[in-house]
């Protein structure tokens, strides 16, 4: 967070606050943006869709910057199967979580996937180079968000706040400031869940 604080102190953050405060993924085609904070899926599919409006041979893709002697840190998501108990047909279930771990290690389908993506969303070779080390980084070094799987309330106040949370530097709120405004009341709602946890034990 102090990287992003410094990052908007020196006027280099987007001013998000004079669009209420909504991310302008537009502005990358215009050439205001050098940088975005953005999942590949918004680059998917047919490029005249993409709310970036940049042309494909120009788009770009590097890991999330990590401070110095940190560790590469990428977010990641974290898929997965439900099963319901009394389920007609577990097999089925087991079957295509299997389909998913060999669309994702046997060589052949994944060459399938990079021409895919070459094809539909008009990705470089370079592209499709630097997202698979980026997801390997991701594998690597993971940072989940719990923050959403916890309560809506704390997903708010966590991520989704405009001048507090995970964005606050970006828009010119200290770590510092920013923690000591988001503190108790995070404290308060995380002993909540964390009570009904306790009582479901």
């Amino acid at each position: 967070m102090n990287y992003q604080y410094d990052l908007y102190c020196n006027g280099l953050a987007f001013p998000i606050d004079q669009f209420n405060w909504q991310i302008q993924t537009q502005k990358m085609g215009e050439g205001n943006e050098l940088f975005l904070l953005y999942g590949t899926w918004g680059v998917q599919g047919d490029p005249s869709t993409w709310a970036s409006a940049i042309e494909p041979e120009n788009l770009g893709i590097v890991p999330v910057p990590s401070p110095a002697d940190s560790d590469p840190y990428q977010s990641a998501a974290i898929s997965g199967y439900v099963l319901c108990k009394g389920a007609s047909n577990p097999e089925g279930v087991a079957a295509l979580a299997e389909c998913a771990v060999v669309a994702n290690t046997d060589e052949g389908l994944i060459a399938i996937s990079d021409r895919k993506s070459k094809d539909d969303n008009e990705w470089t070779d370079e592209f499709i180079e630097r997202k698979k080390e980026i997801d390997a980084l991701a594998r690597e070094y993971p940072v989940y968000d719990l923050a959403s799987g916890c309560s809506t309330e704390i997903a708010s106040i966590a991520t989704d706040g405009s001048e507090m949370g995970m964005r606050a530097a970006f828009h010119g709120v200290s770590w510092a400031t920013n923690r000591d405004s988001i503190a108790d009341t995070l404290i308060m709602l995380v002993d909540e869940v964390d009570q009904k946890l306790k009582s479901i034990e």
